[in-house]
């Protein structure tokens, strides 16, 4: 099956069916109710797309035909303009913003197959700017939720097998910010981008099911960095988490059955690196290798029947200095 190029601009009124060129394109709203398997939706950036009620994409992408949604500004692969400074922010000037009004965000957790790219999505929610179901992908996105509350939530994973990629989440509520991404499906995995959060915590796992694997990402000063709300299993590789007022790994005051792992991870100027709340005698499952650690305030704790392997610590001073455990 072919794909088929379809065109969204912010003062767009053409019909879906003549959506295939430029110079006919569709609104936002007629795209999310019509967009097919096949179908490569490009989103101009030509003025800010404000939504005043919530979407909800009408239709599921398939195996061999994931639906995309791609943002650009002259040319349909123009959007990704890299990152400032290397690993800063994603630069957004070449992306549409689609900016939900106080309360409204994007729901597609029922939708499967579909891609969202270059594309700075905002709101202002007491709950989730953007809800992402199985088979998912968000590529070098830049998503906001501004609201000053505790539930407050970038990016939602409730299917399998989602994906973010190059993508920064930002909660940027002043007291009360909740969660950069809560994650319910299994085989999530967030590779690259950044995490900045407020309060709370960049990652919750909220389910049972819930299994996420995280690479080469950044968590930005925080509350916590990996936080569990059930008996769920992260995998940590190459993270970079500094500043944090809490911890960058954190078990629950709960019994954990699965193994999570944290390999190659550096985790500078925190509360704690890894820290289990539990507490009864039991200690919780966590693997540990190759960790670089630095002016944490106090040493892992929770977990000191299971081995840790080959830590490097570059101490300034503090209770970590000269710390490296067994391995």
């Amino acid at each position: 099956m072919a794909r088929t190029a379809r065109y969204v601009t912010s003062t767009g009124t053409d019909t879906y069916a003549n959506s295939t060129s430029s110079s006919t394109p569709m609104s936002l709203t007629t795209a999310f109710a019509n967009a097919a398997a096949g179908d490569d939706i490009y989103v101009k950036a030509d003025a800010t797309y404000t939504r005043t009620a919530s979407d909800t994409p009408a239709n599921n992408g398939t195996v061999a035909n994931p639906i995309q949604y791609i943002g650009y500004s002259a040319t349909i692969t123009d959007g990704y303009l890299g990152r400032t400074n290397g690993n800063g922010p994603l630069v957004t000037s070449n992306y549409p913003t689609i900016a939900y009004n106080s309360g409204f965000g994007l729901t597609a957790s029922i939708k499967t197959f579909t891609i969202w790219k270059t594309l700075l999505i905002t709101g202002s929610i007491a709950g989730n700017v953007i809800i992402v179901g199985g088979n998912n992908a968000l590529i070098s996105c830049s998503i906001n939720n501004a609201a000053d509350s505790a539930v407050s939530v970038g990016v939602s994973f409730s299917g399998a097998s989602g994906i973010s990629l190059d993508t920064d989440v930002t909660c940027s509520g002043a007291s009360l910010a909740g969660f950069g991404y809560s994650v319910a499906g299994s085989g999530t995995r967030i590779i690259g981008g950044r995490i900045s959060v407020s309060q709370n915590a960049c990652i919750r796992l909220t389910a049972s099911t819930a299994t996420v694997f995280a690479a080469f990402v950044t968590f930005l000063p925080c509350l916590n960095g990996v936080v569990f709300a059930d008996t769920s299993t992260f995998t940590g590789l190459n993270c970079t988490a500094y500043g944090l007022g809490g911890d960058f790994f954190q078990h629950p005051n709960f019994a954990m059955t699965n193994t999570s792992l944290l390999v190659n991870c550096m985790g500078t100027d925190s509360n704690y690196f890894a820290r289990s709340l539990y507490s009864a005698t039991a200690v919780n499952p966590l693997l540990r290798a190759y960790n670089r650690t630095r002016d944490n305030a106090n040493v892992d704790t929770g977990f000191t029947d299971w081995p840790e392997y080959g830590r490097i610590t570059t101490d300034t001073g503090g209770p970590e200095t000269d710390y490296v455990a067994a391995g």
